[in-house]
């Protein structure tokens, strides 16, 4: 299984066997900085834009993989696509 990222004219793949060790990949393409997250346990994964960088935070909410943005130190939920704690609480994922 993959995750596929479509950029343009550009496909990305993310191989679950790679992410389920990793979770977070942060990368960028033509200028576009971007977060593919992946959690092992829902099988789930999404992708958006991003300024700083984000890491694993090893909380999960509702079973899911919780993005931390080092930046503002905050907590993000993957399955709502939104800040759930900290600075950014609230605000959405610019998802691709």
């Amino acid at each position: 299984m993959v995750g596929i990222l479509s950029l343009g004219n550009t496909l990305k793949v993310f191989p679950y066997v790679f992410m389920t060790h990793n979770e977070i990949v942060n990368d960028e393409h033509q200028g576009v900085k971007y977060t593919f997250s992946y959690c092992p346990i829902t099988k789930s994964s999404v992708a958006f834009k991003r300024n700083g960088l984000f890491r694993v935070s090893g909380y999960l909410f509702n079973g899911n993989l919780t993005p931390w943005y080092e930046e503002t130190e905050t907590i993000w939920s993957q399955v709502l696509l939104k800040g759930i704690l900290g600075e950014k609480e609230n605000i959405q994922f610019n998802t691709i």
